[in-house]
């Protein structure tokens, strides 16, 4: 009788198991079938390209179009605008990423991107970049978010950085390495300031002539 009632229980136990890995399973794939379907509306249905070219300042005329990724050469005669960039980047005026912009980007006016991208960016006038940029940044105005590397401008602007700044008026919320210029700004520093006047307003000393660090 004992051995009956243990093996009703063990058997009702393994049916019960199975039932739960059924519906795990079910649960799961569904999940997984609605993620897929989230990240594909998310992510425009638009091909690769190896090259591209833009011949007018209008985000239609071009090809590829705006909704695909430009991969080995993309040239702009005015203006290109597409979503992932990386490679050979040239413009005679803007240089545009709606995504990242990664690779060597040769600018007549500006350079603008829209997510973390890494690369040099040259542009005569503006760099401008809503996330981080990691490598070289020159222009008259780099106004990344982000910063890792090297910016040479007259004016260098940026939230979090972490890296070497030379321009006449350098500015930082947050940064690490090196600031050279007439005037050096930082809410928060980690390094050195070289110019005529610094300025680390969480720092040791606020303000110096010439010379100030926080470390």
């Amino acid at each position: 009788m004992t051995i009956r009632i243990i093996s009703g229980i063990t058997a009702l136990a393994a049916t019960m198991a199975m039932v739960s890995v059924s519906a795990a399973e079910k649960e799961s794939s569904r999940d997984l079938s609605d993620k897929i379907v989230s990240a594909s509306e998310l992510k425009p249905a638009e091909g690769t390209w190896y090259g591209g070219l833009a011949l007018f300042p209008c985000r239609y005329a071009e090809m590829p179009g705006p909704g695909h990724d430009v991969y080995g050469l993309r040239l702009g005669v005015i203006g290109a605008r597409n979503r992932n960039v990386g490679g050979l980047d040239f413009g005679s005026v803007v240089n545009w990423a709606d995504g990242s912009l990664d690779g060597l980007s040769l600018a007549g006016i500006a350079t603008v991107c829209d997510s973390a991208s890494f690369g040099i960016h040259f542009a005569s006038c503006v760099n401008y970049a809503e996330q981080t940029v990691s490598g070289a940044e020159l222009a008259l105005v780099n106004c990344p978010f982000g910063m890792n590397g090297f910016q040479l401008g007259l004016v260098n602007a940026v939230r979090e950085g972490r890296g070497v700044q030379i321009g006449v008026w350098n500015m930082a919320e947050d940064f690490s390495g090196f600031q050279l210029g007439l005037c050096n700004m930082a809410m928060s520093m980690r390094g050195v300031q070289l110019g005529l006047v610094d300025i680390i307003t969480e720092g040791t000393v606020t303000a110096c002539i010439v010379l100030n660090a926080n470390f």
